[in-house]
């Protein structure tokens, strides 16, 4: 009995429950990218059909007449149970308030609370105490642009938390047989949901090199890998009749003139990695700090950031389009905040403090732009109208000024109308007479709904209250 009140009033527990109510409180109860369309076709196939096959739509890649996902085997086996619940309301209830991909659209919100919570795991680990460990995780789940990407089955917040995992497993665990098996796994699995994490290959050399893992041990992490890469290899043959064919074809990895993909990643007003959350600038006065505490994880991290940012301004799409910041680097942010929470804790005087919590309700201002509004709407319209990569070193024509302007219809003309039309092939909550746009979120759209917007609202305040009770006593 006595465990048991302490798993209920464990911070990871209620920061879980936190994040898990907001997030699905904020949701669109939809997903626009074919990216995730086609991720789910394959959860819904696999259930309905036994078959790996998806619509034959642009993003789809074909094998004769049949068409596949290209994206990793666990993004659709993870969304699975969401599906079933969709099924079990559809075809069994029969209710129609939620509708199709309703529940599988919630995936990532579940995916997102756990990674915040890892989070806050890496911070206690690194000693701070709980207090600092609480306020980095909210830092995280609130002031970054995770929220936005709850909204969709992108299958970078999963990558990222199996990697963190593996990587929590090799920095903070003995180095035993079993321990070495599981990041095995856990890093397999993340290769199964999307296979560029190869890139990361030399962070893994760095942590043999460092812990100076021997044959033996070695062996004990590879053959779970090895393992993971054979069904990779399989998935491919049943989909393509070849075990390298993973669907991607015709694509020039290194396509893209490198410092300009550098530009448009970190400091573009369109894509800026800082700009998006402008509190992860403090990040780089942690630097010092984790030297001294574990030089082996700012090591670790280090390579895995530089590895990301170099690669991802070569590759041929630098920012994962259509995507709110740049995508591909959301591998970083964990590590981030973790740099970030060595600042504040080092930089306690009042000036800092002043500085920090006016940029941080910065942050806080740009979510709420891409909750409230998705921000596929304004980049899909400005890539009809103008084109895409052209338009991220222009401040006026960035999402992080152009969600406003959808919000408070500023300037629009009647060719807007037709930019709005091609992009959506819709017009739900586009109609210009209104002066402030409908919201994006689900709960909003109904009186029921509300009812139940407010009750996960009280909720969170009420964890919220937890978490403030726990860090302070």
């Amino acid at each position: 009995m006595i465990r048991l009140t302490k798993i209920i009033d464990s911070p990871p527990l209620t920061l879980f429950l936190l994040f898990l109510f907001f997030y699905i409180s904020i949701t669109g109860g939809n997903f626009w990218e074919s990216d995730s369309q086609s991720m789910y076709q394959t959860a819904k196939n696999l259930i309905d059909h036994q078959s790996f096959a998806v619509d034959c739509f642009w993003e789809a890649a074909k094998s004769g007449n049949v068409c596949y996902s290209k994206y990793g085997l666990i993004s659709s086996l993870i969304i699975i149970p969401m599906y079933l619940l969709e099924k079990l309301f559809l075809d069994v209830f029969h209710n129609t308030y939620f509708y199709a991909g309703f529940f599988p659209s919630l995936t990532n919100c579940f995916i997102t609370s756990l990674l915040v919570v890892l989070t806050y795991k890496y911070l206690i680990k690194l000693k701070f105490s709980e207090k600092y460990a609480i306020m980095g995780a909210l830092l995280l789940g609130f002031g970054t642009y995770l929220s936005a990407y709850t909204k969709t089955l992108f299958s970078e917040p999963l990558t990222t938390l199996l990697f963190y995992s593996a990587s929590y497993v090799f920095i903070f665990w003995k180095q035993t047989p079993k321990n070495l098996a599981l990041a095995g796994f856990l890093f397999g699995f993340t290769f199964l949901t999307k296979f560029g994490i190869l890139i990361f290959l030399p962070c893994l050399i760095y942590v043999f090199i460092s812990k100076k893992i021997n044959l033996k041990h070695f062996l004990y992490f590879i053959i779970p890998l090895f393992f993971c890469v054979i069904i990779y290899f399989i998935y491919n043959y049943l989909r393509f009749g070849d075990i390298f064919d993973s669907g991607y074809r015709d694509i020039k990895t290194f396509g893209f003139p490198f410092f300009y993909g550098l530009y448009i990643n970190l400091l573009s007003p369109g894509k800026s990695l800082f700009l998006y959350q402008p509190i992860i600038f403090f990040a780089f006065l942690g630097i010092k700090k984790l030297k001294k505490c574990n030089p082996f994880m700012l090591g670790f991290f280090t390579i895995m950031t530089l590895i990301n940012f170099t690669f991802f301004s070569f590759f041929q799409s630098p920012t994962g389009d259509l995507a709110w910041g740049t995508r591909y680097l959301y591998t970083s942010l964990p590590f981030f905040i973790i740099l970030l929470m060595y600042f504040l804790k080092s930089y306690k005087e009042r000036s800092w403090r002043v500085i920090f919590i006016s940029v941080f309700l910065v942050s806080l201002i740009i979510q709420f732009s891409s909750i409230y509004i998705s921000y596929h709407r304004y980049i899909s319209y400005i890539q009809k109208k103008l084109g895409i990569y052209d338009i991220y070193p222009i401040a006026q024509l960035s999402p992080l000024y152009g969600q406003w302007k959808i919000i408070f219809r500023l300037n629009y003309m009647d060719e807007d109308r037709k930019y709005w039309r091609e992009a959506f092939q819709e017009y739900i909550n586009f109609d210009l007479n209104y002066r402030i746009s409908p919201p994006d979120i689900f709960l909003l759209r109904t009186k029921q709904g509300i009812l139940v917007f407010l009750l996960f609202t009280l909720l969170e305040l009420y964890f919220l209250k937890k978490l403030y009770a726990m860090s302070h006593l």
